[in-house]
């Protein structure tokens, strides 16, 4: 493929964006928990969710959707690049994007799983000395990266993650990104990036069926 750049995505992508995450996420152990059914119904889950997630994130910081396109302008690659002290939506954001509506969407029993996850994860990164949550000023937070899987294996993610990291770098002050992944895989990848886990944990042990380890990861710059 030809060498495309990451860039800013704007609103009119927020469609597309949420399309190709879903595809992408549909199988992760944390959204499976929540969504639980089908493939089919998770991707179509995931797909209204992304889209608000988004749109929400957009009003407050417009360059926070990053993406790859190739040549017939479609989305190849997208993630959420967001300064922390801006990752968290208020009630009255949630119901301006819509997300009111989910539990008629998908039931009230989801949305409860949903929250639920939500508060265990961010008391987990609460817990740790060395989350976003503890320097906002001075951190970003790397969300929902993904690679459309046709374009997988040919290091348009690496190229993508290194594009903001020496984005990063060029900042005044020394930043902290922060991570999320619930796939062993996905440590690796970004540990070669220069990532370092600095907290795991288990989800849910007491059901099997949906138990998952959490890694947090962080990377500082210089």
């Amino acid at each position: 493929m030809s060498e495309a750049n990451v860039q800013v995505l704007n609103a009119d992508f927020v469609p597309e964006c949420a399309r190709v995450m879903a595809l992408g996420f549909c199988d992760s152990p944390s959204y499976n928990y929540i969504f639980r059914g089908t493939k089919e119904y998770r991707v179509q889950a995931l797909e209204w969710t992304f889209a608000r997630n988004i749109l929400m994130v957009l009003d407050k910081c417009q360059s926070a959707l990053r993406g790859m396109l190739n040549s017939n302008g479609e989305v190849i690659c997208c993630f959420l690049w967001i300064p922390a002290a801006l990752a968290d939506s208020s009630l009255w954001e949630m119901i301006k994007a819509g997300v009111w509506l989910m539990p008629f969407k998908f039931g009230v029993s989801t949305v409860s799983r949903l929250l639920n996850i939500i508060d265990q994860m961010e008391r987990n990164s609460d817990g740790n000395s060395q989350t976003a949550h503890g320097s906002r000023r001075d951190a970003l937070k790397l969300e929902r990266m993904v690679v459309r899987p046709d374009y997988q294996g040919q290091g348009v993610g690496s190229r993508a993650l290194r594009s903001v990291l020496d984005e990063a770098s060029q900042m005044e002050k020394s930043v902290e990104i922060h991570l999320e992944t619930q796939e062993e895989r996905n440590v690796e990848f970004y540990t070669r990036l220069g990532f370092q886990v600095t907290n795991t944990k288990d989800f849910y042990e007491d059901e099997p069926e949906y138990t998952f380890r959490s890694w947090h990861m962080v990377q500082k710059t210089s």
